[in-house]
């Protein structure tokens, strides 16, 4: 038995796959010549796939294994454009990331190694117990909001429910849902970042429709597996239905997932290597979300280090209490973080965002180090 591995791209993204193969008993047959393109509908926007051989999975070597798929290639162009399939033999065995299928890039989405994620807290929507039935109010604050953060110099926007607090545990109305599709389009219209798409309190299928009939980036999910103690009752992480919803949509929209979030308490004793790991192994998180105990509150560094070495490869983002004093040391352990409270007017969260707080913040991000205070120098007395 041999470790095989079959790496193709589609639309641009490195997928890998890993296979057992038996020793091959005849010689495969030669790739027949490629049809002609053919194009279909992806994610409401054509594209064009090349159709892969339907006998042979790309080049196959001499000593291939009888047993490799003959529709790999095939089955992957119904995913986008199939622009290359390779073989190769596998000293030892791929990681879950690499063989899963869902393969993680968010270099790509965030175009930056360490990304800086600005959040718009929309006004209360339609439906919540602050709504102040004005949707048009709605749609020019986060716009403002977007702007700040773009002009700041963040790398991309969470777009969010922030004041329809008190929130329900899981699905959301259908005005939320209609409401916040309508906020992201318009900033799509305006903006150029990546945007994503948080439906509170975790509501990650609305959140997944929202961003995948958007065209937006991600979702942040509060709970994706596991079971919360919160203020709206026990949440339970639904991993499993919505990674096949994802699937349903035929979406790429990528899921950052808090490990024990803000504001809850874990059922059972809390081991947060056992969560952060369950959460990408077992919940298929591109990426983990650490936060501290509530809104404004940073986890501590320790913490942090711990859920990163416990992450591997993953990317790990800082999910709240990020300022200007703490994010140069975060970011020396985060792959990235998520801010919102320290860039309102005054630090204060009901205010709309600062474009002057957002780029000091950036600033100070980027440089790795804190602001230096100005120092008045004490007069000496003379004697």
């Amino acid at each position: 038995m041999s470790l095989w591995a079959l790496t193709t791209r589609v639309d641009g993204v490195a997928i890998t796959l890993q296979i057992a193969g038996r020793e091959a008993t005849q010689t495969p047959p030669q790739t027949p010549p490629q049809t002609p393109p053919q194009t279909r509908l992806r994610n409401g926007r054509r594209s064009t796939a090349h159709p892969a051989p339907k006998n042979l999975p790309g080049n196959l070597p001499e000593n291939a294994p009888e047993n490799l798929p003959q529709n790999l290639p095939e089955n992957l162009t119904r995913l986008g454009s199939l622009s290359s399939i390779e073989w190769g033999v596998l000293a030892t065995p791929l990681c879950f990331a690499e063989f899963s299928g869902l393969c993680v890039d968010l270099d790509r989405v965030f175009k930056h190694p360490k990304p800086i994620v600005g959040v718009v807290h929309l006004l209360p929507l339609p439906s919540s117990a602050r709504w102040g039935l004005s949707l048009k109010a709605v749609i020019e604050r986060a716009e403002q909001e977007a702007v700040a953060l773009a002009a700041g110099g963040v790398n991309a926007i969470l777009v969010e429910n922030f004041f329809d607090a008190p929130f329900p545990k899981d699905a959301v109305d259908p005005a939320v849902v209609s409401a916040m599709t309508l906020v992201v389009h318009h900033l799509q219209n305006l903006v150029t970042l990546p945007i994503g798409v948080n439906v509170l309190r975790n509501d990650a299928h609305s959140a997944i429709a929202i961003a995948s009939c958007t065209g937006a980036h991600f979702i942040r999910v509060n709970v994706l597996s596991g079971v919360m103690a919160t203020d709206q009752g026990l949440i339970e992480g639904q991993a499993h239905q919505l990674l096949r919803y994802r699937r349903e949509l035929g979406s790429d929209v990528k899921i950052l997932a808090d490990v024990l979030v803000k504001h809850a308490r874990p059922i059972g004793s809390p081991n947060l290597t056992v969560a952060v790991q369950d959460t990408i192994e077992r919940g298929l998180a591109d990426g983990a979300i650490l936060s501290g105990w509530a809104t404004g509150s940073p986890p501590n560094i320790e913490d942090l280090e711990l859920a990163k070495a416990a992450a591997g490869d993953t990317p790990i983002f800082v999910g709240s209490g990020a300022n200007y004093d703490n994010v140069a040391q975060l970011l020396e352990v985060a792959d990235g973080v998520i801010v919102a409270s320290s860039l309102k007017r005054r630090g204060r969260r009901d205010l709309p965002i600062d474009p002057n707080r957002v780029s000091q913040f950036v600033e100070v991000a980027r440089r790795g180090r804190p602001a230096p205070a100005i120092v008045v120098p004490t007069p000496t007395p003379m004697s």
